[in-house]
């Protein structure tokens, strides 16, 4: 059996056991064809689960604590500066699952609402 189809058997298989034991309604044959936008590709953004068309949106940079927390980064990814989160999911999702059809990174900077700016950037005490 070919790399790429033993990778989509695999795949396959841990979403039948996902809608097995927690999902029984889930559609398996909408959900790998389904056109998916993730904004962030942090801790969330880093569990494809299946889905073979994905967008990944995110204009930060990994970061030296990333690769111990997700799992799409390696210490690779944080040398010099480090490379934008959004191109380096999308590299390692195509050696992971090489059945993403349609894998885009798209970095977008963000004008926040002055507001938002203050809340994020203050100290709540928790």
């Amino acid at each position: 059996m070919c790399f790429y189809r033993l990778a989509v058997s695999a795949a396959d298989l841990n979403l039948k056991l996902m809608r097995w034991r927690a999902l029984p309604s889930l559609d398996l044959s909408a959900l790998s064809s389904l056109n998916c936008l993730l904004l962030g590709a942090g801790t969330l953004g880093c569990q494809a689960w299946g889905v073979r068309k994905i967008t990944l949106v995110d204009n930060g940079k990994v970061a030296m604590s990333n690769p111990l927390r997700h799992s799409l980064y390696t210490l690779d990814n944080c040398l010099n500066g480090g490379e934008f989160k959004a191109t380096a999911a999308v590299e390692s999702l195509k050696r992971i699952f090489p059945a993403v059809v349609d894998h885009q990174s798209l970095r977008l900077k963000l004008k926040l609402n002055p507001m938002i700016t203050f809340i994020t950037n203050t100290n709540c005490g928790f």
